[in-house]
């Protein structure tokens, strides 16, 4: 994850006023002009290690929650490039972030955001809205299950990631309308990947070909009339 230095100005501006000090005052502490204390403080550069060290004991925190955020900021930030699929080998799994979201976008908490208006991430502010909460959600289980996790890693992001998926599908207020659009998607990205195996592979079967495009089709069918209004 990149490091935001704006980000980190204000978290530092944060923990100086719950100290109620000046940037002077604050410089002193840490060994360092007030000047470079307004310079960190609007995101301009970023401190030293030894400088870090000593902000995040002021704050009683630690160096990657002075630089990322807390564990929910962090999974956001992870979650928004594994949405841009930073990573290739995360592509399945970027797929999925990507229909749970569509369908979880239909849940009545997030009514009152918007689909077309934009959120600062570039998200649709519904669908960032909807990120967030995920994110914080897979916060939750890692502190949870997990307490004395200091240093947080993609694997056990990952991990917890889809547990929170199937949480989601099991949520009651979840809506039927959703679960069936990334069916639905789901479905016509099986058919065409099928499509693609069966021209590599003439040797499959004519009857076999033809019993599973029916099966497929006979559920596109059935789902397609239930997301007709």
């Amino acid at each position: 994850m990149e490091i935001n230095k704006k980000d980190v100005g204000l978290r530092i501006k944060k923990i100086r006023l719950s100290h109620h000090y000046t940037m002077e005052n604050f410089g002193k502490l840490i060994g360092a002009p007030k000047s470079a204390v307004n310079n960190w403080e609007k995101g301009r550069n970023l401190p030293s290690s030894e400088r870090l060290e000593k902000i995040a004991i002021l704050g009683n925190t630690n160096v990657d929650m002075l630089l990322f955020g807390s564990f929910a900021e962090q999974i956001y930030n992870y979650l928004l490039d594994l949405l841009l699929l930073s990573d290739d080998s995360d592509i399945w799994l970027s797929d999925d972030l990507s229909n749970y979201l569509d369908f979880y976008t239909d849940n009545s908490k997030f009514k009152g955001f918007s689909m077309t208006k934009q959120s600062a991430s570039g998200l649709p502010e519904k669908r960032d809205m909807a990120l967030k909460n995920i994110a914080h959600q897979v916060a939750q289980k890692i502190i949870k299950t997990q307490p004395d996790v200091t240093l947080l890693t993609p694997e056990l992001i990952k991990k917890n990631l889809k547990s929170v998926f199937e949480d989601i599908a099991n949520t009651p207020d979840i809506t039927d309308y959703g679960m069936l659009q990334m069916v639905h998607r789901n479905l016509s990205w099986i058919v065409s990947e099928m499509n693609s195996d069966y021209r590599d592979k003439p040797n499959i079967s004519e009857a076999l070909r033809h019993d599973i495009y029916s099966k497929i089709s006979s559920l596109q069918s059935y789902v397609e009339k239930k997301l007709k209004p």
